[in-house]
């Protein structure tokens, strides 16, 4: 089970090609860094409201009264699994009050540490994402920051999340939902970002430091958003109602393409793509509309409306656990996903495209690194693959499986009289990470990929057990997997990194 990078990506798919020390630069480093005045930052500790007396009443028994009304009318479906993230609207509390309840009203008896809010910035323009450092004050009393965990996003973050108080000075879309947290969570700490930037690049990479950052952690992650603004409140159903079917089916990338497209409106469109990508990482497969209106139903004037969804995402399964050997498909997920990538080499050997059909499950639309191994009368026949990508696991299988059926320069292409005796396997990969010291790798967890100069290798965990190798005939076997000597492992500018991989197959033939 030889497993070699693919480089030059399918046409179908439009992927770029890659070789590995760019793809460890992509997944390290992004560009667009932009700077804050963090001293200064230093001194303020403490956001007073901004919003108390126009956005929500400014006396706290008003307020309190008023928020625990919208809760107690309340009624929302109760969604099955464990609750990982919501999304809510902005507006003033009178207007989108009630839908936002529906979500929040959810919560009592949970039992989170802290909420990662993520909206868009309504009043300043930049790159990335800013985060504010500051405890943040309503009527109802003090927020805490959760220092731990925004030091934890801001180093995840990279270049690309930096902190800034003067962007949240003015911004209404996080202190909105802020009494209904202080209300239904009591004492649970805060992590306020705003998003300048929203295209797909920034969404995936916030969704993947989110999601490092809270796995092992009692954190609920929040999208604040609107959906579309004036237009007729006829139109405005008919966009909104577009958009709460993407979110309906967990539809990510639809989501953002139609948000891209012009199809539909969210003013949190990018948070909203964020936070359902970085539940998806957590493991959540379901996601279900708790309540949808606009606000012609308040002010009667339904001729220039706003809408407004409240929306949760649940996991059926437990917590997913950083570096664990499982990435999280279910048994039902693991044989869609072998089914689909022998349906892909079927049309293959007939010289056609073959795009996965909808619906698929949230777990096939994630994007996720991937390798397909063939195998006949239980010897290798091709093995092709990709570390990581920014594509829908169910694509990425797909294209693998037709390269490793046509493409792997070790074997001539597969012919329709070979598939009888031809059996299946897939690895999905977890994220990769540097290895520090050698005795950390654990043969038949670990998958090993070595960088040297130009030169690169990676073999998958399941090769050292099929081989019978200790933890250094691993190493130098994926050194000479490079086109190195063995025993470079143990030279200075070597580089190791590591990843593991749930690995399943189709049944003997």
């Amino acid at each position: 089970m030889r497993g070699g990078v693919k480089r030059i990506t399918s046409n179908e798919l439009g992927f770029r090609s890659r070789i590995i020390p760019i793809v460890l630069a992509a997944f390290l480093v992004l560009a667009g860094p932009f700077a804050f005045e963090a001293q200064a930052q230093q001194e303020i500790k403490v956001r007073p409201a901004a919003l108390a007396g126009t956005w929500y009443p400014g006396r706290a028994d008003e307020l309190t009264a008023l928020v625990k009304r919208y809760l107690a009318e309340a009624r929302p479906p109760r969604p099955t699994g464990r609750l990982i993230a919501l999304a809510v609207p902005h507006a003033g509390l009178i207007y989108s009050g009630p839908t936002a309840a529906h979500a929040f009203a959810l919560l009592a008896g949970q039992d989170f540490e802290t909420v990662v809010l993520v909206g868009p910035s309504h009043q300043a323009r930049f790159e990335g994402v800013a985060l504010d450092l500051r405890d943040y004050e309503t009527p109802l009393g003090r927020v805490q920051l959760d220092r731990d965990l925004a030091g934890s996003i801001l180093a995840k973050g990279g270049p690309l999340v930096a902190e800034s108080s003067r962007i949240h000075d003015r911004e209404h879309c996080l202190e909105i939902e802020l009494p209904f947290l202080q209300t239904v969570l009591g004492r649970a700490k805060i992590v306020p970002l705003l998003m300048g930037s929203q295209d797909l690049t920034t969404c995936r990479t916030l969704a993947k430091a989110l999601a490092n950052a809270a796995r092992g952690r009692k954190v609920l992650l929040l999208a604040s958003t609107d959906l579309s603004h004036f237009y007729k409140a006829e139109t405005a159903q008919a966009m909104d109602h577009r958009l709460l079917e993407r979110v309906k089916a967990f539809d990510t990338n639809g989501l953002h393409q139609e948000l891209s497209a012009g199809h539909i409106e969210a003013c949190g469109g990018g948070p909203l793509t964020a936070i359902m990508l970085a539940a998806a990482e957590l493991g959540a497969n379901k996601a279900t509309v708790l309540k949808y209106s606009h606000s012609g139903e308040v002010s009667g004037d339904n001729s220039r409306v706003v809408g407004y969804m409240a929306a949760a995402f649940t996991a059926d399964g437990p917590p997913r656990t950083s570096g664990s050997l499982d990435p999280g498909l279910a048994s039902a997920e693991q044989k869609l996903l072998l089914s689909l990538a022998r349906q892909s080499i079927l049309a293959g050997l007939e010289n056609k495209t073959f795009v996965p059909p909808e619906p698929l499950p949230a777990a096939l639309k994630a994007p996720r690194g991937a390798f397909v191994t063939l195998k006949k009368r239980g010897e290798l026949r091709g093995c092709i693959g990709r570390l990581e990508s920014e594509r829908p696991l169910a694509e990425v299988v797909t294209v693998m499986a037709q390269a490793a059926a046509f493409e792997d320069h070790r074997f001539p292409p597969l012919t329709k009289a070979e598939l009888p005796d031809l059996r299946l396997e897939i690895s999905v990969l977890t994220p990769f990470q540097p290895v520090k010291e050698v005795e950390e790798i654990q043969v038949g967890r670990h998958g090993l990929i070595v960088l040297r100069g130009p030169h690169s290798g990676l073999l998958l965990p399941q090769v050292p057990v099929e081989e019978g190798w200790d933890r250094e005939q691993f190493l130098d076997f994926t050194c000479r997997k490079a086109g190195l000597p063995f025993k470079c492992w143990r030279e200075a500018g070597t580089r190791l990194y590591s990843f593991s991989a749930q690995v399943f197959s189709e049944a003997e033939p």
